[in-house]
């Protein structure tokens, strides 16, 4: 199971490696510790690769494995993280956490050094409630009733 997962994970690193995308000049970048002196982060498996918010204000956690080019997990190198639609969802930069703030998708972008790896957020609002409301009135047969919804 172990030998699995790792396996998985190396071989979507090395997607990851061969189709990340460009990083642009205002993307944050994660500078590797001063006194790291192991080889140099290749790319980087987040987990999971997609996660939908169903409220406004829900939250979820990412997390990040920073791999070299051999697909060897690096530890100690600190993950940024950033959000490519700020209007729909935030991230904490330091900790992975997204929080919801409106109805859409984008991308969730993590760096270490010159590694990026990327995950979907989507954000979808499902109502808690529907309810029925009617004024109170006697019916008799053949008579309409308009009800008026409402979605909580």
């Amino acid at each position: 199971m172990i030998r699995c997962a790792l396996a998985c994970a190396w071989t979507l690193a090395a997607a990851l490696t061969a189709c990340g995308s460009e990083r642009g000049a205002d993307q944050p970048t994660a500078v590797l510790p001063a006194t790291y002196a192991g080889p140099e982060p290749a790319a980087i498996v987040v987990a999971p690769k997609t996660d939908t918010l169903f409220a406004l204000g829900a939250t979820a956690s990412f997390g990040a494995v920073v791999v070299s080019q051999d697909q060897t997990a690096l530890a100690g190198i600190p993950v940024t993280w950033a959000s490519g639609a700020p209007d729909v969802f935030t991230v904490d930069r330091s900790s992975g956490t997204v929080t919801a703030h409106a109805e859409g998708s984008g991308v969730l972008q993590a760096f270490a050094g010159p590694a990026s790896g990327e995950a979907a957020v989507v954000v979808i609002q499902v109502p808690a409630a529907l309810s029925l409301a009617a004024p109170e009135m006697a019916l008799s047969v053949g008579d309409t009733l308009r009800l008026y919804p409402s979605v909580a």
